[in-house]
């Protein structure tokens, strides 16, 4: 895979937000991992997707369990079914939030990690 195949996309998750800010899918990305701060506060996170430019979104789920990028500190850890989101390709907007695998989970302070995508 060619480097200019891969983004590198920057995004935050704020005080009082359990999700982060949007990215756009556009020309064929998806997303396949996120790399995590040293400062992390543990917990996973929940891909979601928008089909309506981001005013409603959708977790993505397998037999009613969140999709999840297992979250651990200082890593940069892979979606844990990125094949998933090849059968999407309408999707154009992605946000992740992090979970419990049932629950929003609120954050206290701010908190940045990057969403790791890729060509299809």
């Amino acid at each position: 895979m060619a480097v200019s195949a891969v983004r590198d996309n920057e995004v935050f998750i704020q005080a009082g937000q359990s999700a982060s800010n949007p990215i756009n899918l556009e020309d064929g990305l998806r997303l396949f991992g996120a790399l995590f701060q040293a400062d992390w506060v543990e917990a996973n996170l929940a891909p979601q997707m928008s089909l309506d430019d981001g005013v409603s979104w959708k977790f993505i789920t397998r037999k009613g369990v969140h999709n999840v990028i297992s979250a651990i500190a200082n890593e940069c850890c892979m979606v844990d079914n990125p094949v998933d989101f090849a059968v999407f390709p309408s999707f154009r907007f992605a946000s992740v939030s992090k979970t419990d695998n049932t629950t929003p989970v609120v954050q206290t302070t701010q908190q940045k990690l990057e969403l790791i995508c890729r060509m299809l």
